[in-house]
């Protein structure tokens, strides 16, 4: 099981620390699905993280319910 810092969730995030939290303690990943992070990782534009977590937002912003449908996409499956 993982382990998640709930502290790493404020402000707009807050709403989702409990989901976040459950889903990184209980999900038991599968090898295919390291690989898929790793490689949706490696194809990441050169942006630093934060900014990247900006644009998450503003895309939550614009499309109501995307943070939540991201949270649960794959992960699930």
């Amino acid at each position: 099981m993982g382990k998640f810092s709930p502290k790493r969730l404020a402000g707009v995030w807050e709403k989702y620390k409990e989901e976040c939290m459950s889903l990184a303690e209980t999900h038991q990943w599968t090898s295919e699905q390291l690989v898929e992070v790793k490689i949706a990782l490696d194809a990441l534009p050169d942006q630093s993280s934060l900014r990247l977590w900006e644009e998450v937002v503003d895309r939550n912003i614009r499309e109501s319910g995307f943070i939540r449908r991201q949270l649960h996409c794959k992960v699930r499956s």
